[in-house]
């Protein structure tokens, strides 16, 4: 096996074959072909900051976070689609259906997806109370809620929770308010109970209190109320509401591990297609659902059921198999569990031809049950790139107060099948 390539960052990401990493001085961004080790492109940032986290805006944009900056970047081409004065501490961007925002542990601050500009003031949001004085500090505890819907037509919405009670706030592509309600906001929102029709009419959030679980329809432009619909569940239950286009309308879908769950499928007027009573740890899906991307994983479904979108008969159903329920850009599907994330909280998925071992004491990768790299402290997995039969594993090592050390580690030609070890 070659010796593994090393390259210092700030901060790194993969995405589309290339490693996009922040120089050890911070001036630049630059894309390393993960195969070649080629620089693709290189990109000013105009600071010399000494951290930096990368943040994934999707559709091939990264926001390229600094203490003093945020620079948004074109994972193709290198091009700065835009640059602006950065807020104070670190953020994470949260992303659903066309509209982002950059999440603080006290902020929320709306952003556009394509190029990181702000829509708007950064909102503060509610702080629950003040802490008695500790070690030297005040230590401020914000609460609340907080959700990205989606974007409809020229308006990103989401939900915020500035004070009691939350909000849905509807802001313009130029950064203004066009209007605010909290009669259609959630309080306890569903993790997958928020989203917006592909044509931007109708939008939708979901409370899920102890008992029951309220789901409120609502004009995306204007924010007039269209339906609620209210369902029972049950203890350890796991909700999803989604879009289904033919015919266009809602389903409710909730599954329990304790007991029986089921799937509701609703007009755009909230009048009832038909609903449909589920086994215990059953999620039911229609053809075409499309949910919000929210990244947690669904425990607790053992199974999901596809039904028929006209009636909701049972076509088949699918067993986890010791794999996770996962929303991957609005689709829901089962994928290997386990895996890790980029220090801007992407996931990465797990590996297939590689292993990796992470321990603060010490990490290491092996590949067919042998340590082909070994570090002296943390390390984590920042991707692994197949293609035919060879693969590379990037592995982003901490160095503490210096810059990360990337390696990046290739594979023998039969890196296409599985080793042993990996596939425990």
């Amino acid at each position: 096996m070659p010796e593994p390539t090393a390259l210092d960052a700030l901060d790194a990401v993969v995405r589309d074959g290339r490693i996009v990493l922040v120089e050890p001085d911070g001036a630049h961004v630059r894309a390393v072909d993960v195969e070649t080790g080629e620089v693709r492109w290189r990109a000013p940032t105009h600071v010399t900051p000494d951290a930096a986290v990368i943040h994934d805006l999707g559709e091939g944009h990264l926001l390229i976070q600094l203490p003093s900056r945020l620079v948004t970047v074109d994972v193709a081409t290198g091009r700065v689609l835009a640059e602006r004065e950065g807020l104070r501490g670190w953020r994470f961007v949260f992303r659903n259906a066309g509209a982002c925002a950059l999440n603080g542990e006290c902020d929320f601050a709306p952003i556009a997806c394509d190029d990181g500009r702000p829509l708007g003031p950064t909102l503060s949001l509610r702080v629950d109370e003040w802490s008695h004085f500790e070690g030297g500090s005040y230590e401020v505890v914000c609460g609340g809620e907080r959700r990205v819907i989606g974007r409809a037509g020229s308006l990103s919405l989401y939900v915020v929770e500035t004070e009691e009670p939350p909000e849905v706030v509807a802001i313009a592509d130029d950064g203004t308010v066009r209007w605010r309600d909290a009669g259609v906001a959630c309080e306890a929102c569903a993790p997958l109970g928020v989203g917006v029709s592909p044509d931007g009419s109708l939008c939708w959030t979901s409370d899920a209190t102890e008992r029951s679980l309220v789901v409120r329809a609502f004009d995306c432009a204007t924010g007039r109320p269209r339906f609620s619909h209210g369902a029972p569940i049950p203890d350890g239950h796991r909700a999803v509401v989604g879009w289904v286009e033919s015919p266009p309308g809602l389903l409710v879908s909730v599954a329990s591990a304790s007991g029986p769950g089921r799937a509701t499928r609703l007009s755009v007027e909230g009048d009832e297609r038909w609903s449909r009573d589920l086994a215990a740890g059953t999620l039911g899906v229609t053809e075409g659902l499309v949910v919000s991307s929210h990244p947690v994983a669904l425990a607790g479904v053992e199974r999901v059921a596809r039904l028929r979108g006209r009636d909701g008969a049972v076509l088949e159903a699918e067993a986890a198999g010791g794999r996770d329920l996962r929303a991957v850009e609005g689709t829901l599907r089962f994928v290997p569990s386990g895996g890790s994330s980029e220090r801007g909280g992407a996931r990465v998925p797990p590996l297939r031809v590689f292993r990796f071992e992470r321990d603060r004491g010490g990490s290491r990768a092996l590949l067919g049950g042998r340590p082909v790299l070994e570090l002296p402290g943390d390390g984590w997995v920042l991707a692994e790139h197949r293609s035919g039969e060879r693969a590379w594993l990037v592995v982003a090592e901490d160095r503490g107060d210096r810059p990360d050390r990337v390696h990046v580690l290739r594979s023998g030609p039969d890196a296409g099948t599985r080793s042993e070890d990996a596939a425990r």
